[in-house]
């Protein structure tokens, strides 16, 4: 009598983590782990241990940060992540410095990732919760002030080393009363 094969257990993707009514990540918005590390490198302070593609793979295998999607980019099947995924790279790496092990340290990225990343605003912009909710509360300012809907918030960073990125916001309003607009934060 043949036997079943042990099924293997399967590994969490960063989608997994989200709510089952986020809107898909823009196909844009995704990158690879080398851009992800590159990202972590960049941005995480200099006296932060680095990371590298031995202690992502190690972290995801533990089930310590979500695992890429698989995808077809630029000819061929890679790992690919959201935007946001190096703060959750760097998160894990700040709790390892302040002591916690890996096992301890996956509740807490979780609940981390579901706080800012979870819903609202944040799910569609790539960044933090409680950046987008001060960022919504800005254009609320700006439409009160200046009489004019606000239709999404642009915002652009530059980093120090020439690249940027752009982050939209999309406001979420009642039947406009006022004439729409943009605002654009250069």
């Amino acid at each position: 009598m043949p036997t079943e094969a042990p099924t293997k257990p399967k590994r969490e993707t960063w989608r997994d983590w989200l709510p089952p009514n986020m809107p898909p990540q823009a196909e844009d918005d995704l990158v690879t782990r080398d851009q992800l590390l590159d990202q972590v490198k960049r941005r995480c302070a200099a006296d932060t241990k680095p990371v590298t593609e031995i202690d992502l793979r190690y972290w995801e295998h533990l089930g310590a940060l979500p695992g890429p999607v698989r995808k077809w980019h630029n000819g061929a099947t890679r790992a690919l992540y959201p935007g946001w995924m190096w703060l959750a790279v760097r998160e894990v790496r700040l709790l390892q410095r302040a002591g916690y092990s890996l096992a301890q340290i996956a509740p807490q990225l979780r609940a981390y990732v579901d706080r800012n990343w979870g819903s609202g605003a944040s799910a569609s912009s790539g960044l933090p919760r409680d950046t987008c909710e001060a960022l919504l509360r800005l254009a609320d300012a700006h439409a009160q002030a200046s009489g004019v809907a606000v239709k999404h918030v642009d915002v652009r960073v530059v980093n120090v080393d020439g690249t940027d990125e752009r982050y939209v916001i999309p406001v979420e309003t009642d039947p406009p009363a006022l004439p729409s607009a943009s605002v654009n934060l250069r």
